[in-house]
């Protein structure tokens, strides 16, 4: 059974954070302080944590590599990854954000079946990529104005625990919703060849800059990514900075927008 969402949801946006909000004190009191100040605008929040499975995986003695931009996850890196991830990251980012009066639930995107996910390439071990979404949890808790904050640890159909780019994992709710996507880091846009803002980008424009290695690696995965989700929305998506105003990033005035073609603007 679906769930229908009730009319007065006047405006779902799904944000992705990297798991970097937490290295910064300020950061993530800033963040949700303005999450907490959103007027009619219901965010679900999608989070990686690349930095802190790196750290840890180094501490235990674990060599972690990548292939073009992607994460690399063996079988026996899954404890840690999901650990990190779904555990101490989530659990993290929760708590910031019920200290600043936001109703907050931690979740995984394997949770109440949100996705389906199967293994995106051998190489990549337990890598997965979502093939189905399902949004009833998700528009069940926004409803009621909950804050869901949501890891990317999926599952395949056997119950292999996968590792899911927080960026996939965030286009395909973004998807299924059919909801603009803002994808947030320490980078405040997609920069041109001499390091300047970009405030928009079509397909053209990007297989361009790609083929100049402008865009490049992990930014080459996240522009491709927001691109697909913009031609399966029909809304533009941005790449910002979450030190940045959320208000004016969500409304299209900060960051690079990524527009589908014939796509209306946020």
């Amino acid at each position: 059974m679906n769930y229908e969402m009730n009319s007065s949801i006047k405006r779902i946006v799904v944000i992705k954070v990297g798991g970097a909000l937490l290295e910064s004190p300020q950061a993530p009191v800033k963040f949700f302080t303005q999450l907490s100040q959103l007027k009619d605008i219901y965010p679900v929040l999608v989070h990686g944590g690349g930095a802190q499975v790196q750290a840890l995986l180094k501490q235990l003695g674990f060599e972690s590599e990548k292939l073009n931009g992607m994460r690399i996850t063996p079988k026996e890196h899954m404890p840690i990854v999901a650990g990190v991830l779904a555990g101490a990251v989530n659990k993290q980012l929760v708590a910031m954000a019920q200290s600043k009066q936001c109703r907050a639930v931690g979740l995984s995107i394997l949770d109440g079946h949100m996705t389906h996910c199967q293994v995106a390439n051998q190489e990549l071990g337990c890598v997965g990529t979502p093939k189905q979404t399902n949004t009833d949890l998700i528009l069940q808790l926004v409803e009621n104005e909950w804050l869901p904050i949501i890891s990317s640890i999926g599952a395949d159909p056997q119950g292999l625990l996968l590792n899911v780019n927080a960026d996939h994992a965030a286009a395909a709710l973004a998807s299924a919703l059919q909801c603009p996507l803002v994808l947030l880091s320490d980078v405040a846009a997609v920069l041109d060849s001499e390091k300047q803002r970009i405030a928009s980008l079509d397909e053209t424009n990007i297989q361009a800059l790609i083929d100049a290695a402008v865009i490049k690696d992990g930014m080459a995965v996240k522009v491709n990514s927001a691109l697909n989700t913009a031609k399966a929305t029909g809304k533009s998506v941005t790449i910002a900075s979450w030190q940045d105003n959320i208000n004016q990033i969500i409304n299209g005035q900060l960051g690079t927008q990524i527009v589908a073609p014939k796509g209306p603007l946020l």
